[in-house]
């Protein structure tokens, strides 16, 4: 957020902002924006580069990273029996690594 108007006040032997105006912007997708006026103008992605993350990171293969960046890890599980499994339970891990 931005703020426009704002004072300076003393609460309990601190001094506090009180922002009475401020200008507030979003940075993530969400169902009702609180700008109804914001748009999503473009996307830029590169799914070559999410293939190769999961060929250099996660061992995958050329073709199962092809099918998780296309369709989805159920694809794999779907098409590569037990050892996908397992590729999938470590897919569903990486939210994990940023945290």
């Amino acid at each position: 957020f931005n703020t426009i108007k704002a004072d300076f006040e003393d609460r309990a032997g601190r001094r506090v902002r009180l922002i009475k105006e401020a200008e507030l912007w979003e940075a993530s997708f969400v169902p009702f924006g609180m700008n109804p006026e914001a748009q999503v103008l473009s996307v830029k992605s590169d799914i070559r580069l999410f293939e190769k993350a999961l060929r250099e990171r996660m061992g995958l293969s050329q073709k199962e990273a092809a099918a998780v960046a296309s369709l989805g890890y159920t694809a794999l599980r779907r098409d590569g029996g037990s050892e996908a499994t397992a590729i999938v339970d470590e897919l569903k891990e990486i939210p994990n690594l940023f945290t």
